[in-house]
């Protein structure tokens, strides 16, 4: 829904979501996967896997913006605010996630395991953008 508002142009309440959230691109998950099935010191282990770089919403939506080649059309909207009308509007949860910090420590399975995300954030990003012009 986001690139979908992006591509449209719509202006977008999120230039005041500061907070970081963990992102993993699909395939750095998938490989992570595959470490852990074929790794002994995987077995009973619990890992957080992210793609390293944590963003705000406003610095996804600015990168997504640039990348889709329509520059993101942010209202710097009080959390707050924003928070109040998502309540109103029935979609709490949604702004929360959308306003909230989400950070994933992946200490442990880089220490354990030695795993790190074999695509950065950007190239994730570049992937993904890739997808939705070819699917949508």
């Amino acid at each position: 829904r986001l690139m979908r508002a992006l591509q449209a142009g719509w202006p977008l309440p999120l230039g005041g979501a500061t907070a970081r959230r963990s992102l993993v691109f699909i395939d750095n998950l998938v490989d992570a996967l595959a470490l852990c099935v074929q790794h002994p010191e995987a077995a009973g282990e619990l890992f957080h896997v992210a793609d390293g770089e944590d963003l705000s919403v406003r610095e996804l939506v600015t990168r997504l913006g640039v990348l889709l080649a329509r520059p993101a059309r942010l209202i710097p909207v009080p959390i707050g605010w924003l928070r109040w009308l998502g309540a109103l509007a029935g979609r709490g949860a949604e702004i929360g996630r959308l306003t909230e910090p989400l950070r994933l420590d992946t200490q442990k399975i880089q220490k354990l395991l030695g795993w790190r995300p074999p695509l950065a954030t950007q190239q994730g990003l570049e992937r993904t953008v890739s997808w939705y012009r070819t699917t949508c």
